[in-house]
């Protein structure tokens, strides 16, 4: 076994403090986005529940996490939820869909597609990133749950180009959507919008099914949205379409297997436990 000296050993103590101060911060002085309230839940005290709207180009995970950090500095309480949604409007009327509920109550819901929690008792802090509003939870396949604070990027489980995809509309195809394949092109924007949607080969639609199912995914596949960039990125995508007889959860099973497919199942609803 080799001793080291305390000449060395008191190197290290002047050294590492300093590599660790150099270790890189991309959120120490970001600045976040401005936000409004749509809806303060004051019967929740000390817990504070809010909802509040930022521009739908600001879900990003920089402005969203230099977001957490002064929802975090500014309500200072044991518990803080916070419903982050893309339009005012949402965050005005936005209630928790029960067994019965309007259409507007769903649309309002299909716009919260953030959430920041803290909480002292817990010891728990992070932000949920909720692409499909519609599909919510930290246990949802398509949310991401980063937790608070970090130093680094953060990775979220759907993106392409490392962007991530921050929004779009829930998948839930009916009988008259058709089934089958089909492969659509696309251009994501600096914006973060998908445009250009296409079908690059028609004679591959060889069917009343294959072109229903073209009519959906092209619909479904302009609704995307991703993170700002200072590029344009390309993009291919396959939508597979399958009735199965096996009961789902909701009559209906989405898979996303990004970059390049999205895999959709409809069937039977499942029964209750």
């Amino acid at each position: 076994m080799v001793k080291l000296g305390w000449k060395w050993s008191l190197h290290w103590l002047v050294v590492l403090p300093l590599l660790l101060a150099e270790t890189p911060n991309l959120y120490a002085n970001c600045k976040a986005p401005v936000y409004r309230v749509g809806k303060n839940y004051d019967y929740t005290a000390p817990t504070i529940l809010l909802d509040i709207s930022i521009r739908p180009e600001d879900f990003t995970r920089e402005k969203l996490i230099c977001l957490a950090n002064v929802l975090k500095q500014k309500y200072r309480a044991p518990e803080v939820s916070v419903g982050i949604f893309n339009s005012y409007r949402a965050a005005v009327n936005y209630s928790p869909l029960g067994v019965e509920y309007t259409e507007n109550a769903v649309r309002w819901a299909s716009m919260r597609h953030a959430e920041y929690y803290y909480s002292t008792e817990k010891h728990e802090e992070y932000l949920l990133l909720v692409p499909d509003a519609l599909s919510v939870g930290v246990n949802s396949p398509f949310s991401t749950r980063i937790d608070l604070p970090v130093t680094g990027k953060p990775s979220c489980k759907l993106q392409i180009h490392d962007r991530c995809l921050v929004t779009f509309d829930h998948i839930a195809a009916t009988s008259e959507d058709g089934s089958g394949t089909v492969t659509l092109t696309a251009r994501i924007e600096q914006s973060g919008a998908v445009s250009d949607v296409r079908i690059p080969d028609w004679g591959a639609i060889t069917s009343s099914q294959q072109q229903a199912l073209a009519d959906f995914a092209m619909r479904n596949l302009r609704t995307w949205r991703f993170e700002q960039s200072r590029t344009k990125d390309e993009m291919r995508i396959m939508y597979s379409l399958e009735w199965v007889h096996t009961p789902l959860k909701d009559g209906v099973e989405v898979q996303f297997m990004l970059p390049d497919r999205v895999n959709i199942k409809m069937g039977p609803l499942e029964e209750p436990h």
